[in-house]
């Protein structure tokens, strides 16, 4: 049997926390998304990601954003290579957001990569006129630091269009 592709991470109160709800067995769940919502938040840590598993993410979760919190985005998974990416985003309609490109951060130690500071810009991207969310949001990230920081900040002030649901949180 396969691992499991997602698990879901209630919000945690500090890294430890975070941490070991990402290790905890009993929270993964085994099937993907019975109905894409646009109440999901999805965190995907690329560091030892597969090109098939990349495509396989980007089909079975279908997020209306791609939001890439990585300083230097790259899609060569593989077989697959940004041409490739960007064409699958297209024909799914994925609005792709490069925030290190679009902010002009180059490090990672840049302070503006901070979850907690980048709250402002990522709502104003939310909320964008005439942005109707069909599905999940979706994070790349390249570090588990990095997911484990978004993860304690991103679901309690990061707006949900929908103001009936909260964030459920999704991690691979």
């Amino acid at each position: 049997m396969e691992a499991p592709y997602l698990k879901l991470v209630p919000v945690a109160r500090s890294q430890a926390e975070i941490s070991k709800l990402c290790h905890n067995q009993a929270l993964e769940q085994r099937t993907l998304f019975p109905m894409a919502d646009s109440a999901h938040m999805v965190f995907l840590n690329t560091a030892d990601l597969s090109g098939d598993d990349f495509i396989t993410f980007l089909k079975d979760v279908s997020p209306s954003i791609l939001i890439d919190l990585r300083t230097a985005p790259r899609f060569d998974y593989g077989k697959v290579n940004r041409r490739q990416a960007f064409k699958i985003f297209s024909e799914q309609e994925i609005k792709y957001i490069d925030v290190a490109g679009v902010m002009e951060i180059s490090s990672k130690r840049d302070a503006n990569l901070n979850p907690g500071l980048l709250v402002d810009f990522l709502n104003a991207k939310l909320t964008e006129p005439l942005r109707v969310l069909r599905g999940p949001v979706a994070f790349l990230f390249d570090e588990v630091e990095s997911i484990m920081s978004a993860a304690d900040v991103f679901p309690k002030y990061l707006n949900n269009h929908d103001k009936k649901k909260v964030w459920e949180l999704f991690i691979k």
